[in-house]
């Protein structure tokens, strides 16, 4: 039986990865922000805390991608179908 959409590796990391890009295209300068930061956790410097709670969205993202991937058994199927790695592979003779 097949399963629902929302039940599919697919439907949850594109769910994850809408997420992330939300967070990102809110913050004008995504990146340099996030480099600031690490930087400053980095030197021992204090973090205000605006740039605690963006953090900590940011680290919620990556942790439940890579969970995600970790535990979820399409993982490797996704990657396979969405990457068009098969492209790559030589042909296989059948003959």
């Amino acid at each position: 039986m097949a399963d629902k959409l929302i039940d599919t590796y697919g439907y949850k990391i594109c769910i994850l990865l809408s997420f992330m890009q939300d967070r990102a295209t809110e913050n004008k300068d995504f990146i340099d922000r996030i480099m600031a930061i690490k930087r400053q956790i980095r030197i021992g410097d204090p973090i205000d805390d605006d740039d605690q709670l963006f953090f900590s969205d940011i680290m919620d993202d990556v942790i439940r991608i890579a969970e995600l991937g970790s535990k979820h058994e399409d993982f490797g199927k996704f990657l396979f179908v969405n990457a068009d790695i098969d492209a790559y592979l030589p042909a296989k003779n059948n003959n």
